[in-house]
This record gives C-alpha cells, sequence and structure tokens, in this order.
C-alpha cells in the first residue's frame, strides 16, 4: 500500500502502459496527478479516505475508487480520452464533486457518490450517474446525452447546464437524456427540481418529473 502525505504524481514514458495503484489501503493525502502516453494508458488507482484530483492527462480510461469524497483541484483540468469512472465507496455523506476545472471526457462518464456533479469543457456522455442522497449537478461547454442503458438517479435536484458564457453571444448546447430508467424526483423528499438550461431538450423519466426554472 502507498501513504503518501503530501502530493502525488505519476507518469508513465512507455506508450500504453497502465497505472494501476488498486490496493484497497492506499492513502493519498495531497493533490494526485497522472499522465500516460499513447492512445490506451489507463489508470486505475483505489483510495481508502477521500481523494482529489489534479491536472491529469489520461489517455485511456480512468478507474478511481475513493471510501470517501472525490474532488478535483481548482483550475485543474483533467482530460481523458476514454472512459471514466469515479465511484464513491464511502457513508452517505461523502461526494463526487469535479466541477472546479472544465474537464476533457473523451467517452462515457460513471459516479457514484452522496452528490454527483461533474463539468465539462465540451461534450460529455453519461454512464450511470447516481446520487445516492443528494444533487446531480451536470455543468458542459457541449452538447449532453447518456448511453442507451445508463440511468440518472438523483434524491435531491437536479441541474444540467449545458451552456458557454465565456463567449458573446452565449452559446447553449442540447440535452438529450431519454432513458425511462432516468429518476429526477426522491419521492420522501418533496420539492424535488430539474433544472435544464439547453438549446434543444429531451427529457425521459420513469418517474414525475417537477421542473424548476428552466431555460
Amino acid at each position: 500500500a502507498l501513504t503518501v502525505a503530501g502530493t502525488s504524481s505519476f507518469t508513465t514514458s512507455a506508450d500504453n502502459a497502465d497505472i494501476t495503484l488498486n490496493t484497497a489501503t492506499n492513502d493519498f493525502t495531497g493533490e494526485v496527478s497522472f499522465t500516460t502516453a499513447g492512445t490506451s494508458g489507463n489508470v486505475t488507482v483505489v483510495d481508502a479516505s477521500a481523494f482529489e484530483l489534479d491536472t491529469s492527462t489520461i489517455n485511456g480510461n480512468l478507474s478511481l475508487t475513493a471510501n470517501g469524497s472525490i474532488t478535483d483541484k481548482n483550475d485543474g483540468v483533467i482530460t481523458v480520452t476514454g472512459t471514466a469512472d469515479l465511484i464513491n465507496q464511502g457513508s452517505n455523506n461523502h461526494t463526487v464533486d469535479v466541477t472546479d476545472g472544465w474537464h476533457m471526457w473523451g467517452d462515457t462518464v460513471t459516479l457514484y457518490g452522496h452528490h454527483a456533479k461533474v463539468a465539462s469543457g465540451g461534450a460529455i456522455k453519461l454512464g450511470n450517474i447516481t446520487a445516492t442522497a443528494g444533487q446531480v449537478v451536470i455543468i458542459t461547454r457541449g452538447d449532453v446525452t447518456q448511453t442507451a442503458t445508463s440511468s440518472i438517479t438523483s434524491h435531491n435536484d437536479t441541474t444540467v447546464t449545458a451552456k458557454d458564457v465565456s463567449v458573446d453571444p452565449d452559446v447553449y448546447y442540447d440535452i438529450t437524456l431519454t432513458n425511462t430508467s432516468n429518476d429526477f424526483y426522491d419521492d420522501t423528499n418533496v420539492g424535488d427540481e430539474l433544472i435544464i438550461t439547453g438549446k434543444n431538450v429531451q427529457l425521459v423519466s420513469g418517474d414525475q418529473i417537477n421542473m424548476g426554472a428552466s431555460t
């Protein structure tokens, strides 16, 4: 197991070499960054506590599992060309929140935590997005879609914003979330809202939808 009190940086030099740090008792206290070379250099990491991901370029898939909150460093940009799975295995008060930078996700993004929040500097394709007891927040500068078999599950408000305010005038993007397995409403928490900002919007849910102020 690795125990690091400060920051950590892992880099591969050979094309398509993986970084595998999957011992359950690893403990990274400071920010952690990854760089892999080639087109299929995957990163697999497990942390026994909270995990903060710093600027990284992963030319492959990212699998990150933590027994605490998963966050990103302010202004750090995470680039993943393959799939990204960010999974919190801790108690209900631990969240997945990677909204402090305009990250680039090349393939399906999967989130699991108390809150499930992600930002993207371009389009994003969602896998299973599960907020076990809190909010789902999706912020993008591109279209929002989901895979054919995925579901979005929220236990509080759900906010999906597909808008780029860095240009003038603002640019809006399409939101297409049309799986019947989606559930934007927690029947035990009256008042949950689905709040949408986008261009062309298509929404489907297997439960009721309580729309909040949307554009």
